[in-house]
């Protein structure tokens, strides 16, 4: 394989990567909605740490560095608290 080849599979995985993002962000959304009608407050902590602790495992498996992952993911999970926020203000 050459390394344009490769290139085109990176491209295809960070669009991937772009739509599963989408795809969450529009389930925060709905989740907003939910929460708002039940009067649950935006920040779950024990969710996130709950999500965090799955992610480590996941990425121990899968040989990822968690230090990493982690700190993608806290910018996922504060980019859905503030559309959230957004949504329910």
């Amino acid at each position: 394989m050459d390394i344009e080849s490769l290139r085109k599979e990176i491209d295809q995985v960070d669009k991937e990567i772009l739509s599963l993002f989408a795809k969450r962000m529009k389930i925060s959304k709905q989740i907003a909605k939910i929460k708002q009608k039940s009067g649950e407050k935006i920040i779950s902590t024990k969710r996130e740490e709950d999500i965090l602790s799955k992610l480590k495992k996941l990425s121990v498996k899968k040989g990822l560095n968690f230090t990493f992952i982690s700190s993608v993911f806290n910018l996922i999970l504060k980019e859905s608290r503030d559309i959230q926020k957004k949504e329910i203000s």
